[in-house]
């Protein structure tokens, strides 16, 4: 792969350098499954593939910026989306009703794909 994004951190941190292509670039945008990488990892491919890490989050980004952003995608993807030029992959939609098996579909991480959870107003 020549980018890989990654929101999971440490657990998949091997996997993204095993995949990574030469000259490739691993994105890491959240580390919701920690952030001290396992006993064994082997960080002797980014040498070997000259691979560039980096890390951002909006979090420490100001309303301003983010704000731009957001009109950034809307003027750029949004319209991709609509019309199916920009395909983004659902692995399952619930209905509200079902949000704990949504959530344990989640926890499971077994999918790949968006979860998508429907509300009926």
């Amino acid at each position: 792969m020549d980018i890989v994004i990654d929101y999971i951190g440490a657990p998949y941190f091997q996997q993204n350098l095993d995949v990574l292509a030469l000259d490739g670039r691993v994105v890491q945008l959240g580390t919701m499954g920690g952030t001290a990488l396992p006993e064994g990892v082997d960080i002797g491919a980014f040498v070997r593939k000259r691979a560039r890490f980096m890390g951002s989050t909006l979090r420490s980004r100001s309303a301003e910026y983010q704000g731009e952003l957001r009109d950034l995608f809307e003027k750029k993807a949004l319209q991709g989306l609509i019309d199916g030029k920009f395909q983004n992959h659902v692995a399952k939609v619930f209905k509200f009703e079902e949000i704990r098996q949504a959530h344990e579909l989640m926890e499971a991480n077994d999918t790949q794909g968006k979860i998508v959870v429907t509300i009926d107003w």
